[in-house]
């Protein structure tokens, strides 16, 4: 399970989902995949069953580029586990 760090507002546009770091000013632009992570990150696999119902991929992949994001997310300080 992960959630949003402190600090961080986000913004829909269109089908992106804009992140801005308060503390570092610093923005971030998640695609639509990403939104669907992002709206699941207390519950990754249920991300992993939207992605694959919405993309129609196999949920082995589902699961590995859920798994992607997430490390990406953590390298960037945008989230934290719980």
């Amino acid at each position: 399970m992960y959630r949003a760090r402190p600090g961080l507002l986000e913004t829909p546009l269109e089908d992106e989902l804009v992140l801005l770091d308060t503390a570092t000013r610093q923005m971030y632009s998640l695609n639509r995949t990403g939104g669907i992570v992002w709206r699941n990150l207390a519950d990754p696999q249920r991300a992993e069953e939207e992605l694959a119902r919405a993309y129609g991929i196999p949920p082995e992949q589902a699961e590995a580029d859920v798994r992607a994001l997430l490390e990406r997310l953590l390298a960037r300080d945008l989230i934290e586990r719980v």
